[in-house]
């Protein structure tokens, strides 16, 4: 359509852009679909900037089908063990959304492999990409000695695992009338969906020691992968630290990333709602905690809550750069996508935080329903708090991508924030798995326990802060 190539025409030519569109229709060398994909990211980035909102579903149509290009080959990148090629493009998929709107926005230098391997090294992290294509989800690892391995799961393996997700989601939200769900039952499901893996990422998930970091791609977000059962250890969110991240790039930009020593002080807000009691009390109880650190609340030395906390008044008290923050209530998401419930009439989108630059990079943790749960549209760009966060200076996010229940998550709190400011001082990731291993005994049901998850830097702790 003519309007659809005069708002293009703002990010490439006329005649380029046919030129491109031509050479995706014409492609059949998976290689040299790699190099338009290449080409295509680069023209595009250097365009992007000088679109407006008005234009964004246009923009989204470029990146979708840039997008596209980069799916077309991976599978034979991986076939031929390109490992090189391959970590470009699957990073390159995860950067996408990256253009800025604004001109003044400089491009961050892309990572290249010998980097990212020297960098898992040095940290003795193991990171594992996933990413649908054709032929399979393809796993891509790169270890805590620097080795790369690249493999394909057989097919539909992501379709089991979203149906065993939606499963676990289902039966908590009926547990009302149906009890828990059969735990035997889940444990079955989920060994076998491990036993389905391929031999690179069940050698990495099975490993002994170091940091896991989970990138999965484009709708594969939401992978149940702490949900995993090993045949030797059990639940895989009870054995190792876990952390979601959006790319390879991101973790590197946030692996040393630490609440500043020059900001003692913490955001805690209640949100409205069923069970308000409780949800005040939780509050109360994470403060009274963080105050014992050290830590001041902020504004006034209180929580916010009841006619306190508006949007205007927790968008105003994030932007004086805490070193956490917390907000425990009820989320839920509508046809605008993911919310916080701040008020009767004020709710929190991920977009609001768009206008954020943490130099003190907070640590952040949401306790409410669904507040992990990411929506992805395409070409790179996903809806969700925990990347909104981590990509205005967050170092990290606890989120839950499920249904919260009042005992276990009172018992999460309590055993989390004992752990992150009492005289063990311990990271959030390591924190965050002994509580839910404390969980795991009183409430044995994942239901439960694998509601948090963890996005960004596992070793973020306000042990540092409270120690001086």
């Amino acid at each position: 359509p003519v309007a659809l190539r005069i708002i293009l025409s703002k990010c490439m030519t006329a005649s380029s852009w046919t030129r491109l569109a031509t050479e995706v229709a014409r492609q059949r060398d998976p290689l040299a679909g790699f190099e338009h994909a290449r080409r295509a990211t680069q023209v595009a980035e250097e365009g992007m900037a000088g679109l407006s909102e008005f234009e964004r579903i246009n923009r989204d149509l470029v990146k979708s089908r840039i997008e596209m290009s980069y799916l077309s080959c991976i599978a034979n990148l991986t076939r031929r063990s390109e490992h090189n090629e391959l970590f470009h493009a699957l990073e390159a998929m995860r950067r996408i959304d990256r253009f800025s709107q604004s001109a003044e926005t400089s491009l961050i230098t892309e990572i290249d492999l010998p980097s990212a391997k020297a960098l898992a090294k040095k940290h003795g992290f193991t990171y594992l990409a996933t990413q649908a294509a054709p032929g399979g989800t393809v796993f891509f690892v790169i270890d805590a000695d620097g080795d790369v391995t690249a493999e394909t799961a057989v097919g539909g393996w992501a379709e089991r695992a979203f149906h065993f997700s939606r499963e676990i989601d289902n039966a908590a939200r009926a547990m009302e009338f149906f009890g828990e769900p059969d735990l035997n039952r889940l444990n079955s499901q989920a060994a076998s969906l491990f036993d389905e893996l391929p031999s690179n990422a069940k050698r990495a998930l099975e490993s002994e020691s170091g940091l896991i970091f989970l990138s999965m791609g484009g709708d594969q977000h939401n992978l149940p992968i702490e949900l995993l059962f090993t045949r030797a250890g059990g639940w895989l969110g009870l054995q190792r630290v876990c952390a979601r991240i959006r790319s390879f790039e991101e973790l590197a930009t946030i692996i040393e990333r630490q609440p500043s020593t020059n900001s003692l002080s913490a955001v805690v807000a209640a949100g409205p709602g069923e069970g308000y009691e409780k949800i005040l009390a939780s509050a109360e109880s994470i403060s009274t905690q963080l105050v014992s650190a050290g830590i001041s609340l902020r504004p006034a030395d209180q929580i916010l809550a009841e006619g306190r906390l508006s949007l205007w008044t927790f968008l105003d008290s994030i932007d004086r750069e805490p070193s956490m923050i917390v907000f425990v209530g009820h989320g839920g998401y509508d046809a605008s996508g993911p919310f916080l419930q701040l008020s009767a009439t004020d709710r929190l989108r991920p977009a609001d935080l768009a206008q954020f630059r943490f130099d003190g990079a907070p640590m952040a943790h949401l306790e409410c329903c669904t507040a992990g749960q990411s929506v992805y549209f395409g070409g790179g760009y996903w809806n969700s708090y925990a990347v909104s966060l981590l990509a205005v200076g967050a170092s990290c996010c606890l989120v839950s991508n499920r249904i919260i229940f009042g005992g276990p998550s009172e018992l999460l709190c309590s055993e989390l924030y004992a752990r992150l400011t009492g005289t063990e001082c311990l990271p959030i990731g390591l924190a965050l798995l002994e509580a839910r291993r404390k969980i795991a005994k009183a409430f044995p049901n994942p239901v439960f326990w694998a509601a948090p998850v963890l996005y960004g830097n596992p070793l973020a702790q306000i042990c540092s802060i409270t120690a001086q």
